[in-house]
């Protein structure tokens, strides 16, 4: 149950910085797209590094 959860995690992450950046407007001349783009993409990425942890991933890499 554990590694299912962790490899839906994942895919959930994966496809929400997917859809972020496809929404995303082109930076303007002020360059502050670049830094809303990290911010909107933190937290899915976040959220996939969690599912690749709970799928056991991580921490049986060495």
């Amino acid at each position: 149950m554990r590694k299912t959860t962790g490899w839906l995690l994942v895919v959930l992450g994966v496809l929400w910085v997917a859809i972020v950046l496809i929404q995303a407007p082109p930076s303007g001349p002020d360059g502050l797209g670049v830094s809303r783009l990290l911010g909107a993409i933190t937290l899915p990425v976040l959220l996939a590094l969690v599912g690749l942890y709970l799928a056991g991933v991580i921490k049986n890499a060495k």
